[in-house]
């Protein structure tokens, strides 16, 4: 399937996540999910259900898969795309996701991986954005940094050496607060990963920790949705409209 959505997506291995997709109130057998990003998913579609799919239709999904979703969760949609499955067993759709940002802050941190994993995919910031990253540990004077790159689970932050020596080597949990322009404030309790020299401080790799951070729905909200926007902007620039 030619699904050219714009935001990063995993393809995940055959039934390890199914749907139950319904419309008007009525579904059919479980959906298999082949991809999946915050923004949408590609199903493989089955039953009296899939014949009744047009693009534009709203419709109701139940992800059932993993341990970690425990009861499964629902999310609306709208129909993006449809094209027949082989051998016409039922139809391939892909979605959009009627509020990204409401998925995001339903699925458990620990399945973050298969939706936006921070090794496999990230932005790098916006160079006529900088953003400041204040580390705030159990000390006097907290110490601030650039961010580098943010990802769903995790951000890449530089700092200079004076702040650098105000972070102790064995310091691993902190809380950072950083301002996503246009989109709002992000407080975060976060461990630290990694530190790398660099020529004038350090380079912090740290990952967030959704469940010791207040309101952390309406943070991922607002990462999320820098993430769509620069995920575009990058997408736009490595793909210019012709004159």
């Amino acid at each position: 399937m030619d699904e050219k959505r714009a935001h990063y997506r995993v393809d995940l291995p055959e039934g390890y996540l199914l749907a139950a997709v319904s419309k008007d109130g009525a579904s059919g057998p479980p959906a298999e999910v082949f991809d999946m990003s915050f923004n949408g998913a590609g199903l493989k579609v089955r039953g009296p259900v899939a014949s009744t799919l047009a693009v534009g239709d709203r419709i109701a999904i139940d992800l059932r898969g993993p341990n970690a979703l425990g009861e499964g969760i629902r999310v609306s949609a709208t129909v993006r795309r449809l094209a027949p499955a082989e051998r016409r067993d039922g139809v391939l759709a892909g979605v959009s996701f009627d509020d990204p940002g409401a998925v995001h802050s339903v699925v458990p941190i620990e399945l973050h991986h298969v939706f936006n994993r921070r090794k496999a995919f990230r932005v790098v910031v916006g160079p006529y954005e900088p953003v400041e990253v204040e580390f705030r540990p159990s000390m006097a004077k907290p110490s601030r940094g650039k961010m580098v790159d943010l990802s769903a689970t995790g951000i890449g932050v530089t700092v200079e050496a004076e702040a650098a020596r105000r972070i102790p080597p064995r310091l691993l949990i902190v809380t950072i607060a950083f301002t996503l322009p246009y989109h709002g404030k992000v407080v975060a309790t976060s461990t630290i990963r990694c530190r790398v020299p660099t020529g004038n401080g350090e380079r912090l790799g740290l990952s967030f920790d959704g469940r010791g951070s207040r309101n952390w729905g309406k943070n991922e909200r607002v990462i999320s949705q820098y993430l769509m926007r620069r995920q575009l902007e990058i997408r736009r620039a490595q793909n210019p409209l012709p004159p």
